[in-house]
């Protein structure tokens, strides 16, 4: 049984939503109280979760044999549920990096961190595109997101800023990494708008240009001149000044703009050897909204993790060391009917050109 704690929020429901969808029969829903969000669907169980008591965590965590954690609590705050998770060997998925998880020598169960959108699928479609590849020289990404911070995401996207695994305004050429610049108005294909593209360079970011022996990349998150780009751009300062002013600024900023701007997606672009010749292919991946597109992409995940095929020997993986055991995961995702996607043997700057040209 996958086990879902906090089925009831913005990405846990959709997290349930997916699994639906993908012809999942039981589901078990853990959260303080029950909504009838999930009425109509008998296969959806509900059952009393509190991350703060170990006997609702022990009872929920024996059912499971996956458990997906969309509580959007901080790392201290899910210790106690881990202790489970490893007591019972349930495979577990976790959206975002927790430095609390460690590997444990003798555990068989698998634990999958930096699962969604950004993290996630920002590490997992580079790797993806990389394997059409001999050899692979260069990556560019963009993530168009508009979601919704709540308080919790919000902090920890903040307190990112200061982590020293993180960041911005860099762009990455053979090992290290140069001063960028925020691009403004700028076109992306199949996007049909205009945004400011804002570089970074976080944990995943490294990673991937470590793995792929990349000499170059560049990763940006696009967003259109509204009210979040704007608390974005000044946010750095003021945090240190104000944190709280400035969650509150960035919660309110992105909800606001999450009910005017819908559009998600990619556009990544790989430069490299394929048969012997240098060659460009740029994929592009849309769906409704940030949130659909984290609840798809975790929810494949734990189908991944259900059937457990080619079982990697690491117990403790990113998303997107998941993909280089399992490329079916990025193909599950692909292939879903709630997602665009269309590969081009060309550069985005080409693709951008010509639909500037149309606009």
């Amino acid at each position: 049984m996958i086990g879902i704690i906090g089925g009831y929020g913005d990405i846990g429901h959709h997290v349930v939503e997916a699994l639906l969808s993908q012809g999942n029969e039981t589901l078990l829903i853990g959260a303080r109280k029950q909504k009838d969000m999930f009425y109509n669907y008998k296969s959806v169980k509900y059952q009393y979760v509190d991350l703060g008591d170990e006997s609702s965590l022990e009872d929920f965590a024996k059912k499971c044999t996956v458990i997906i954690n969309c509580s959007g609590l901080n790392e201290s705050m899910t210790e106690k549920l881990l202790c489970k998770v490893q007591k019972y060997q349930c495979n577990y998925i976790e959206p975002q990096f927790n430095k609390s998880i460690k590997k444990q020598n003798g555990n068989t169960n698998i634990i999958v961190q930096g699962v969604g959108s950004m993290p996630g699928l920002s590490g997992v479609l580079p790797v993806f595109l990389s394997e059409k590849f001999q050899e692979v020289k260069g990556v560019k990404l963009y993530y168009i997101g508009q979601g919704k911070f709540t308080p919790k995401s919000s902090k920890d996207f903040l307190d990112g800023m200061f982590d020293k695994d993180n960041l911005s305004m860099v762009r990455y050429e053979q090992g290290k990494v140069y001063p960028n610049f925020i691009k403004e108005n700028e076109i992306l294909p199949a996007f049909n708008k205009r945004y400011m593209l804002l570089p970074y360079f976080d944990r995943e970011a490294k990673e991937i240009c470590k793995f792929l022996s990349l000499d170059y990349a560049e990763f940006y998150i696009a967003l259109e001149n509204n009210l979040t780009y704007r608390v974005l751009r000044t946010a750095r300062e003021k945090y240190k000044k104000n944190p709280r002013q400035t969650i509150e600024d960035l919660c309110n900023a992105s909800q606001i703009d999450s009910a005017k701007y819908g559009q998600c997606g990619f556009v990544v672009s790989i430069e490299g050897t394929i048969q012997n010749q240098e060659k460009l292919v740029t994929l592009i991946l849309k769906a409704d909204n940030a949130s659909s597109l984290t609840g798809l992409a975790i929810a494949s995940m734990a189908n991944i993790l259900i059937k457990e095929r080619n079982r990697p020997n690491n117990s403790v993986l990113s998303m997107w060391q998941y993909q280089t055991y399992i490329p079916e995961l990025a193909k599950e995702i692909v292939d879903s009917s709630g997602v665009y996607t269309e590969e081009y043997t060309c550069s985005i700057e080409t693709l951008s050109e010509m639909e500037e040209g149309e606009i």
